[in-house]
């Protein structure tokens, strides 16, 4: 005999609602209809798309970053050598090597705003 998953009731096998406290203990499926299956399959595909966009924006986020940190260390290694072979005193370099950095993540911020803007317009 089946028993209530909600109360633990024992009730006959061909129960389709617990005797003691009325929970369906067998769902009935009615049959979908051709319209509610398109719906769910246009739905099914906006968000495979959602998550197809996703990944590509977190992809050229990647991109970016490393970029970024790409360029600050070809800046350190340019500082290094400038200091080590007495080109440029190691006071002078560090505030040009600090502007030049801050220089290049205003430019990334302004162009990840425009891409942002283009993707997601204004209504």
């Amino acid at each position: 005999m089946p028993y209530c998953p909600e109360c633990g009731a024992e009730n006959d096998p061909e129960a389709k609602f617990c005797q003691k406290c009325g929970l369906a203990l067998k769902e009935e499926r009615r049959p979908r209809s051709r319209r509610e299956k398109e719906e769910k399959h246009e739905k099914h595909e906006k968000e495979e798309k959602h998550e197809k966009e996703e990944k590509y924006e977190k992809r050229e986020a990647s991109v970016l970053g490393q970029l970024v940190g790409g360029l600050i260390l070809v800046l350190i290694g340019v500082a290094f050598y400038l200091t080590v072979n007495n080109i440029i005193p190691a006071r002078e370099v560090w505030p040009y090597f600090v502007i030049i950095v801050g220089l290049i993540v205003i430019v990334l911020a302004v162009y990840g705003g425009r891409t942002a803007f283009r993707r997601h317009p204004r209504p």
